[in-house]
């Protein structure tokens, strides 16, 4: 059986202090994608920091991570106690200003010199296009009591290409509070 590792890294502005949760993405159950988890499938707790040393961000949540042929997919469950914000649209430069699920992916982990894949995403499934990659991925979200989901369908292609087995992949991801512009959780993905 083919499968995937993903390493999640904390986020925050020194990611090498930062603790290592290794996740197996396991094949997609069957069903239609989209709806925000994956029963039978392991479920992570994301440690989200945005300063140092490391501290448990505002909004926890958890994540899992699945695969098929054709796609990466990353389900996030995102705990909050107020309304997602979710107010700006793709182009907005000041996108941070909402909620969002933000996720750094590393095609190549061990190559320090290959581009992180910057996905957005707000809890209305708007994809942000500035200052992310761009690339076509699919979105959705809802909303549950006490705070929201986000299940992103990233396809296998130029720049993600699929895996060979047991090679891991490099990824962050995480809700970013409104109004965080100045902590930026970009954190080195290796």
């Amino acid at each position: 059986m083919r499968r995937i590792l993903v390493t999640l890294l904390a986020l925050g502005g020194i990611g090498l202090a930062q603790e290592v949760v290794v996740a197996q993405a396991l094949p997609r159950p069957p069903g239609p994608w989209g709806a925000g988890f994956y029963p039978g499938l392991p479920t992570y707790t994301l440690q989200l920091t945005t300063v140092y040393p490391p501290e448990t961000a505002r909004f926890p949540g958890t994540f899992q991570v699945a695969y098929d042929d054709q796609a990466l997919y990353l389900a996030a469950r995102l705990r909050q106690e107020t309304p997602p914000k979710a107010e700006r649209q793709a182009d907005d430069p000041e996108w941070w200003q909402d909620d969002t699920l933000e996720v750094f992916l590393r095609p190549h982990a061990f190559d320090e010199e290959a581009p992180d894949l910057h996905l957005a995403v707000n809890p209305k499934g708007v994809r942000f296009e500035r200052y992310t990659t761009p690339l076509a991925f699919e979105a959705r979200t809802g909303t549950f009591p006490g705070g929201w989901w986000a299940e992103l369908r990233i396809p296998f292609g130029e720049a993600l290409p699929p895996p060979p087995t047991g090679r891991p992949l490099a990824t962050q991801g995480g809700p970013r509070p409104p109004g965080s512009r100045g902590v930026h959780p970009l954190a080195p993905g290796g």
